[in-house]
């Protein structure tokens, strides 16, 4: 459990930090939310506000880790809130500087929700798409298993040979092109989707070491799949242990999407869904728990 909260770092201090900075423009402008609950714990001194806000900033938290434990697909909405409330907040300072504070509360409440709705059509929505904002993205991990490292190869590499004993379930099938270096992998995405992707091998070392070029072949507008790199090596250490390094690079992702794995620390994750797999353990990685619910809806 605390793998999966270690690889939400990100999201986790991004969020609390956008909600401690909201926190404090509240506080400059006396009419923020530390402010109101400050009137629960004995008014407005300073042992109510401390209260208040630690009361707040403890909801907020445990808020998050509730929201990555039970709800992982909805793990974005932390930040989007996060980002609305901070907004809302920095409005508000002005407003009551300005001597115009919201008429009622519940005029405030929708401000805050159209607020939440902008920002998440804006960041990770595709109203922004049409600017054309890609980047790349990389990603190295390091780990060991306990396993040989042709048990390891047979778990992460995707081969026709493999896919019985792929640690994704969802890869349904690994054929071999007319081109002895290029494989086709389909995986499926439930409701009948099936996403298919050509692997192109660069090198390939068995049982120590794979680097092939990915290019997904689905929609492109969407962006939601990158074309990139994939590269393993298999160091045993020593009897039924072995050292595991991955690296990913993605060439272009839609700004939202790369901003998502960002977050999620993607590769970090699935490191922990493989070691889990290969380890025979139960596994409550972001990574594993995301693709059994795929595996449900297939």
């Amino acid at each position: 459990m605390w793998e999966g909260y270690i690889r939400q770092r990100r999201r986790i201090a991004l969020t609390m930090g956008m909600v401690m900075l909201a926190l404090a423009f509240g506080l400059i402008g006396q009419g923020g939310l530390v402010m109101r609950l400050a009137g629960l714990f004995g008014g407005p001194t300073i042992l109510a506000v401390i209260q208040a806000t630690f009361a707040l900033i403890l909801t907020a938290l445990s808020a998050v880790l509730f929201v990555l434990r039970h709800l992982p697909r909805q793990r974005q909405q932390c930040e989007v809130l996060a980002g609305a409330l901070l907004i809302f907040e920095a409005i508000n300072l002005v407003l009551n500087i300005a001597g115009a504070p919201f008429a009622t509360p519940l005029l405030a409440v929708c401000a805050f929700i159209l607020l939440a709705i902008a920002i998440d059509g804006l960041v990770y929505g595709t109203l922004l798409d049409f600017l054309g904002l890609w980047r790349p993205l990389a990603s190295q991990v390091t780990f060991t298993v306990a396993a040989t490292p042709n048990a390891a190869w047979n778990a992460i590499v995707p081969r026709p040979e493999t896919v019985a004993t792929h640690w994704i379930g969802a890869l349904s099938d690994v054929s071999q092109t007319r081109e002895p270096d290029v494989l086709v992998a389909r995986y499926r995405l439930g409701d009948g989707t099936v996403l298919q992707k050509t692997l192109t091998i660069l090198s390939d070392n068995h049982p120590t070491h794979m680097r092939y070029h990915f290019e997904p072949e689905t929609d492109e507008d969407e962006g939601r799949f990158g074309s990139g790199f994939y590269e393993v090596w298999l160091d045993p250490i020593e009897d039924e242990v072995t050292e595991v390094t991955l690296a990913c690079e993605y060439t272009a992702l839609r700004l939202r999407v790369a901003l998502l794995l960002w977050l999620d620390d993607w590769l970090g994750s699935e490191a922990d869904a493989i070691e889990a797999f290969i380890e025979r353990r139960p596994d409550t990685s972001l990574h594993g728990r995301l693709w059994r619910d795929v595996l449900r809806q297939a």
